[in-house]
């Protein structure tokens, strides 16, 4: 065996068994809709700012788990198809004046598992919008992208009376939303 092929052995075997390391990402870009229903039509708006931060077990460029993360939302970027009078519905129902940014601030993962290329996480969190904290389980898929970025996505189903949100009217009533949206993300973070 030559020395530079026992070097390289020796590195492998190294890399391979060293502990997994907690590094700090940030979002980089993202993507993010809350959908629901009314009694006339389906309604969608986008979120155009987030800010995420969180500390991720890397090892051997897998991901090991997520050893915190704290994701922020900027109500007042949340924008609907429907234009400025959906939004500013939005905006009371929320209490933006009031609590102008939803976070999630990650509890513990309860698991990582690689299937493929992906891996699919659990994790519990704390949710709070409009000034109402509620325990959330979110299930997510993560994959790690070759420049060492990592994107996660996925979507969670709640119901907006879950935090004292009454769902918006408009039209002096005639129009009401339904009580369940459905939050779909992706989120690209990276070092």
């Amino acid at each position: 065996m030559t020395p530079h092929l026992r070097l390289l052995i020796t590195a492998m075997l190294l890399y391979a068994v060293l502990p997994a390391t907690g590094q700090s990402y940030q979002a980089k870009k993202h993507s993010m809709s809350i959908s629901g229903t009314s009694n006339l039509h389906d309604w969608v708006s986008q979120v155009q700012k987030i800010t995420a931060t969180g500390d991720v077990l890397m090892s051997g460029g897998d991901l090991k788990g997520i050893q915190s993360l704290w994701v922020g939302i900027d109500v007042y970027s949340i924008k609907s198809s429907k234009g400025s009078i959906m939004d500013g519905k939005t905006y009371d129902a929320l209490k933006a004046s009031q609590f102008n940014t939803i976070t999630y601030q990650l509890g513990r993962m309860e698991s990582v598992v690689k299937q493929g290329t992906d891996y699919q996480l659990r994790a519990q969190g704390a949710l709070t919008i409009a000034g109402v904290t509620r325990q959330v389980p979110i299930d997510a898929k993560a994959r790690v992208l070759p420049s060492g970025e990592i994107e996660f996505s996925g979507s969670k189903q709640l119901l907006m009376s879950s935090f004292g949100i009454a769902p918006p009217t408009a039209l002096l009533g005639t129009l009401t939303t339904g009580d369940e949206v459905t939050i779909t993300f992706s989120v690209t973070m990276g070092r």
